[in-house]
This record gives C-alpha cells, sequence and structure tokens, in this order.
C-alpha cells in the first residue's frame, strides 16, 4: 500500500486473530496511511504471520484475504477482518461462509472468491510469508520492519512511529543530499 519508490518502506508481519495487530490496524495504520502512504513517503507492505498454533482461524483468515487480493480488494478485506474480528474468531467451525459473506459486502464476485477459498489457492503463499518472518526475526506479531530494522513498541503508539519514520526521511535525505 502506497508508491514503489517511497523512502521509507514498512514490513507489516501481521495474524488477522491478533488483538495487537488489530489495535495496530485500527487505531495506528489510518493514521500511518494518511500522513505518510498517501503522500508518498511510506511503502506498506503486508506479510501474513499466522500464529496457527494460539488462533485457530488465522490461516484460513490469512488465505482469504488473498483471494480478495485476486479481485484487487486486499486492503479493505484486510480491514474488515479486523474490525469484526470477534464476530468471526470466535466461531466453533472454520468460518468460511462469514468469510464469504465479507467477500459480498465488499462488492467482490463470491463465486470465484468463494473457489478460491475452498480450494487450497494461496496456501503456499501464506506459508513462505511466515517462513519468511521466521527468517527475519519475526517472533511475535505484529511485527514491524522499517528499511531492515525490527522496530519494537512503535505499532503500539502512533506518535512513536511517526517520530520513527521522520528520523529515517531525515537520513534519506541525508544521503540524497
Amino acid at each position: 500500500n502506497g508508491a514503489d519508490n517511497a523512502p521509507v518502506r514498512l514490513f507489516v508481519f501481521s495474524d488477522f486473530m491478533c488483538p495487537a495487530c488489530q489495535h495496530f490496524t485500527l487505531r495506528v495504520e489510518p493514521l500511518l496511511r494518511q500522513e505518510f502512504v498517501a503522500t508518498g513517503k511510506v511503502l506498506v507492505v503486508h506479510y501474513d504471520h499466522p500464529l496457527a498454533d494460539i488462533h485457530r482461524w488465522a490461516f484460513v483468515a490469512a488465505r482469504a484475504a488473498q483471494c480478495a487480493n485476486d479481485q484487487g480488494k486486499f486492503w479493505p478485506y484486510h480491514d474488515q477482518l479486523f474490525k469484526v474480528q470477534k464476530e468471526w474468531a470466535l466461531e466453533e467451525k472454520p468460518p468460511v461462509e462469514t468469510l464469504n459473506r465479507y467477500a459480498g459486502e465488499l462488492g467482490l464476485d463470491r463465486s470465484a472468491f468463494g473457489r478460491c477459498l475452498n480450494g487450497d489457492q494461496h496456501a503456499q503463499l501464506v506459508t513462505a510469508n511466515y517462513a519468511l518472518g521466521l527468517t527475519l526475526g519475526v517472533h511475535g506479531t505484529p511485527t514491524l520492519i522499517m528499511n531492515g530494522r525490527i522496530l519494537t513498541s512503535e505499532w503500539q503508539d502512533y506518535s512513536l512511529l511517526r517520530l520513527r519514520i521522520e528520523q529515517e526521511l531525515q537520513a534519506h535525505s541525508a544521503k540524497s543530499d
């Protein structure tokens, strides 16, 4: 999400069932998108990091978001999953019908989305994203990596994240001079 040539690249390793990830998505990320992504200063790249051992529907939710991505609606679907996290995350059986309903609510082709979700599409991608996170030192979610450096607590507080981004932009500007 953002300009490919943005001077700051922020990789976000996230789990759709993670309450801390929900906090980042609903409280911090909208400000980040408005101030830095929309202005071309930051590129946000989402990586699935489902903690399937503690979040039983995280993997299927990650696959669903990738199915939405097939139709160009990754970010709206991503945001929807976090907004209504308690609704689908607490279901007793895999929330496939609920995930399909969200696709319809967002104007996706439900038939294509359903085929994608009911097949095993994107399982390898989600698994590869998870493996990449482990390789980069991701041990929990959300983990933010800015221009190659893991941030520790900035996901919790936009003012901290904003400060780090501004420092990174200043460093980038100094290199360009």
